[in-house]
């Protein structure tokens, strides 16, 4: 005999743990969403779309005890998290494992840690979810490359490290491009032609953005070139043709996306922080102390409280304890300096201030894991 819920449907076929089909989690959807819009625009990743009837998710048991596994309806996701309906509240600070299923009909396991819980109706509560690595968002989601290929909506222009390759024959872009990236700790280094791109290319560089409408040897052209060449530098192409590249096979040439001319400054800064970590890399951060510096003794004892102060952050981030975050945060902010690491005050200051904004950890982790990270090379 089958078991029934109270609408008489099996249990077993139920689409999710509400026991929603689609019309009627579509109506719902659209009311959470549409109440939700205002705050939507405080945080830091792009949500997309995700509707889907039914995910399924495991729920890790404390202790090592198994696992409990559910059907839960989805309303979006991002690189950093995604966000779920469930007939019942569950706990903050829950790890789990989530089922993405991808257009093709496969699925990717990722784990995650639930953040927050929020009742929004009857028996319906909605599930905060952050992913414990972040995922590429749009192996799940269908997006148009020349309007929202971008998966951060908040940059702090700070945290941009690296090298960038310009390949444009127009000196006025080259100018422009520049001045759009003044306040960043990137290296831009221009190029006229593709010749002396390719020089740039192999002396090393981690982004490639290229004008799609040259004289000569147009960006598509260069970039055939640049791959034929054996380089799998990521790409950005941006062009005033947006007809013409709507027929670009991007997916054949790696390029990585397309951006509409004109393009701003906040554009721009989400493209490249895309493709460009905001963490400079596995070598040390050292005190920038003289050696006759009175506070030049209390180095070594300052890195072994930034290893303490990394871990505290961690396990802050885990629980989604914004206040704890900050807290941690404005105090390297404000004793980082002292010992001669400037670059690390910068990091927290910059943390806090994404918390502040979003009144998140799981929202600020971008600002926070460059933080971290930092404090585990600094060195004395």
């Amino acid at each position: 005999m089958k078991h029934v819920n109270s609408s008489g449907e099996p249990a077993s076929e139920r689409p999710n743990s509400l026991g929603m089909r689609e019309e009627v989690l579509s109506d719902l959807l659209n009311s959470i969403d549409k109440k939700g819009a205002e705050g939507d625009a405080k945080r830091e990743f792009v949500r997309w779309p995700f509707r889907k009837v039914s995910v399924q998710v495991s729920v890790m048991q404390p202790g090592g005890g198994g696992s409990s596994k559910l059907k839960m309806a989805c309303r979006n996701l991002s690189r950093g998290g995604m966000s779920l309906l469930h007939s019942a509240f569950m706990h903050p600070g829950s790890r789990v494992q989530v089922h993405l299923p991808r257009p093709d009909g496969t699925v990717m396991t990722t784990e995650g840690v639930i953040v927050r819980c929020t009742h929004v109706r009857a028996m319906v509560h909605e599930i905060g979810l952050r992913f414990l690595h972040p995922v590429d968002a749009k192996q799940f989601v269908q997006t148009d490359p020349m309007t929202d290929a971008f998966s951060l909506e908040k940059i702090d222009p700070e945290l941009l490290k690296g090298t960038v390759v310009h390949l444009d024959d127009s000196a006025t872009e080259r100018k422009l491009l520049a001045h759009y990236l003044r306040g960043t700790s990137l290296r831009v280094r221009p190029a006229e032609g593709l010749a002396e791109a390719l020089k740039l290319i192999g002396e090393g560089c981690d982004l490639l953005i290229i004008d799609m409408d040259m004289s000569g040897t147009n960006g598509v052209e260069a970039v055939g070139e640049i791959r034929g060449q054996g380089y799998g530098t990521p790409v950005i192409l941006v062009t005033a043709d947006t007809a013409a590249a709507a027929k670009v096979n991007i997916g054949e040439l790696q390029i990585s996306a397309l951006i509409p001319k004109p393009f701003t400054q906040e554009t721009v800064l989400r493209a490249i922080a895309e493709y460009i970590s905001a963490d400079s890399g596995s070598r040390a951060l050292c005190s920038s102390l003289p050696e006759d510096h009175p506070n030049k003794v209390l180095v070594d004892g300052y890195v072994q409280s930034l290893r303490a102060l990394s871990g505290r952050l961690k396990e802050c981030m885990t629980k989604d304890d914004a206040k704890g975050c900050r807290t941690l945060s404005l105090h390297i902010q404000g004793t980082a300096a002292n010992y001669g690491y400037q670059s690390i005050g910068r990091l927290a200051a910059s943390a806090a201030k994404a918390i502040a904004a979003t009144g998140s950890a799981a929202e600020a982790s971008v600002s926070l894991e460059a933080l971290i990270k930092a404090c585990d090379r600094a060195k004395p």
